[in-house]
């Protein structure tokens, strides 16, 4: 049975910025440690303000990561470095990142690293690394025995600084990880180091992305994966390599027995390079992750890729996001499915799929056991392939909340403040969310879904419910305040206030969990509604029996105003209300109060409505997430 608990579908252009912006930061958070350690006190290198290197080691004490990125650090506070490196037997991780560090400051450091063996990991990312540079860590290198990971992303190591480095990678036997990202090695560089990773027996993960290979680049890589037996991790995506290149890894691919991860997005292979890999895939044996996002894939090249997942038995991470994939595309993609037991997560995001594509999956995932993660609803891909609607009306559907609210405020504002207002809103809240629920079952009770009118119908009803439940938001919201002070004394007022918030963000986030356990596939969403219906009939009921206007005896003097405003005609009561509100608005504090109570409230709300996509990406099932 197909095990795939992931598929994104969202085609959020924020996203792809968002990650961009990621892979740019992670570089140095990527490693931090699981114990608490000193923050390091951010310095901007200015000459009145200069960082004290020997007061940040000494405050790191027994830590077992140095963190002295962004520190403005110069070849001479190495020097302070490189004697806590000969000295200090704690340290097993050193982090320089973002600094600016000449050749001397390195050769400090490298001088330092010939006498030290405790330490493991070192970050040089972004402190402009020169091939002389390069030449000074390449010397340790040779006879060094416990570093194991070394990073120098982003700097600028040419063709000199890649063979220095290569030469050393053929004696040492202890580095595991490499990260070369974004220098400038270029062709000539990667075959210095496609020679040495022929007979290298120690490395497991090599990034040499956006480096400027090319075809012949892929080449030089691709022929040390024929004869290396050690690297499990290749990240060779930003290389502006084509189908030849991919035709190369391909080849290499189909006799490798040790690779399980390949980075290849953001190149263009096309569809016949997209052919070259699939070929591989018949025949490897051992990649479980590949990444072939951005690389101008069309529906010719996911056909090729179907027939291979008929085939591969261990692949489980596919990406295939912001390529050109359309429905016929994603017809092959899903007859693969039906046959594939591996794939486990999924990545379609960005591409140009209609609900007819969305169906498609939706027809493979119910004949098998599958969970998908689509957009911001938890149960979102249900509904299009129930009522056969697109993303972007689902998308409408959940948006009709915000897009309601405002236009209703004042609303409910006035509602609140007319005779018996708190009463009144309570109740016409309990009966309009009845109504809305009530409209939206109506479809699958009424007409059958073999009916041709049955998307259409369903939409008013759907629509018509969603706007009137949106309308209810301010009714929700604005009537706690009220409530706490018209029902508990002085003492009992704040405690009251946050319970009814909670209360509501609590049964927002429940029904994350219900949701998706309800919905197990499509065919059951309306039982969804039906349960829905349910709640708010009982809600109801509730209210109309038990609600009453006021308190018996009011508990307290603030309390007692209030009664006698909502027992006053109306428009005292709301002359009473403006002036109040007047009030609060020509008050700083109660505003900036307001300012950030509005922005945690919009920020929780985001993370509550967004918690699937954030989870599922991380191998969370919709009900797990």
């Amino acid at each position: 049975m197909l095990e795939l608990t992931i598929v994104g579908l969202t085609n959020v252009l924020f996203l792809r910025v968002f990650l961009s912006i990621f892979r740019f930061v992670y570089i140095i958070v990527e490693e931090s440690p699981t114990q608490p350690e000193p923050e390091p006190e951010y310095n901007n290198d200015s000459s009145n303000d200069k960082v004290n290197v020997e007061e940040l080691i000494a405050k790191n004490g027994d830590s077992p990561t140095l963190n002295l990125s962004l520190q403005g650090i110069t070849d001479q506070d190495m020097n302070i470095v490189a004697n806590a490196l000969e000295n200090n037997t704690t340290i097993k991780t050193l982090e320089l990142v973002a600094n600016v560090i000449g050749a001397a400051g390195i050769k400090l450091l490298a001088d330092a690293l010939k006498n030290n063996s405790t330490l493991t990991a070192l970050n040089l990312s972004n402190v402009g690394i020169t091939d002389e540079s390069a030449q000074h860590l390449a010397d340790v290198l040779r006879n060094n025995t416990t570093l194991s990971t070394l990073r120098l992303f982003n700097n600028s190591i040419g063709v000199q600084g890649a063979k220095y480095l290569a030469d050393s990678l053929r004696e040492n036997t202890a580095l595991t990880a490499i990260d070369l990202g974004m220098n400038q090695i270029g062709i000539e560089g990667s075959q210095y180091f496609g020679d040495a990773l022929r007979n290298n027996m120690g490395l497991k993960e090599f990034n040499i992305q956006a480096n400027g290979l090319g075809d012949d680049g892929a080449e030089h890589i691709a022929n040390a994966l024929q004869h290396n037996t050690t690297l499990t991790s290749l990240g060779i995506f930003c290389n502006e390599i084509g189908e030849k290149g991919a035709q190369h890894i391909g080849d290499a691919l189909k006799n490798n027995k040790t690779l399980t991860t390949l980075e290849f997005r953001d190149n263009t292979i096309g569809d016949k390079g997209t052919q070259h890999l699939a070929d591989a895939l018949q025949y490897n044996t051992t990649l479980t992750t590949l990444q072939l996002d951005t690389n101008g894939i069309n529906d010719e090249g996911i056909q090729y890729l179907a027939g291979a997942l008929q085939k591969n038995k261990t692949l489980n991470e596919l990406d295939l996001s912001y390529n050109a994939i359309g429905d016929e595309g994603v017809q092959h993609l899903a007859n693969a499915l039906r046959k594939n037991t591996g794939l486990k997560e999924f990545d379609l995001s960005g591409n140009r799929i209609s609900n007819v594509g969305v169906n498609h999956l939706a027809n493979a995932a119910q004949k098998n056991t599958c969970s998908f993660w689509l957009t911001f609803s938890p149960v979102s891909l249900s509904a299009q392939s129930y009522y056969n609607i697109s993303s972007s009306t689902v998308d409408l559907l959940l948006n009709w909340g915000p897009i309601i609210f405002i236009p209703c405020l004042p609303l409910a504002y006035l509602l609140l403040n007319t005779r018996n207002g708190l009463r009144r809103t309570v109740i016409i809240l309990a009966v309009a969310c009845f109504v809305a629920t009530l409209l939206r079952v109506i479809p699958s009770i009424a007409v059958s879904p073999s009916n041709p009118h049955f998307k259409i119908i369903s939409l008013s009803f759907f629509h018509a419910g969603q706007i009137i439940n949106a309308a209810c938001g301010p009714l929700v919201m604005m009537p706690v305040s009220q409530l706490s002070c018209l029902w508990f004394g002085p003492n009992e007022r704040a405690r009251a206030t946050t319970i009814a918030i909670m209360a509501n963000v609590f049964g927002s986030t429940i029904s994350f969990l219900i949701n998706p356990a309800i919905v197990s596939k499509p065919s059951n969403l309306p039982y969804l509604l039906y349960f829905h219906v349910g709640l708010a009939l009982v809600a109801g009921i509730l209210t109309l029996a038990y609600f009453p206007a006021q308190p018996p005896k009011p508990p307290s003097h603030a309390a007692e105003i209030l009664m006698n405003v909502e027992n006053n005609n109306s428009d005292s009561g709301f002359k009473v209300y403006m002036k109040g509100l007047w009030q609060c608005i020509m008050n700083p504090s109660f505003v900036l109060l307001a300012i950030v109570g509005g922005v945690m409230t919009g920020t929780f709300s985001v993370w509550t409505s967004l918690f699937s996509t954030i989870l599922n990406p991380e191998n969370y099932t919709e009900q797990q997430a």
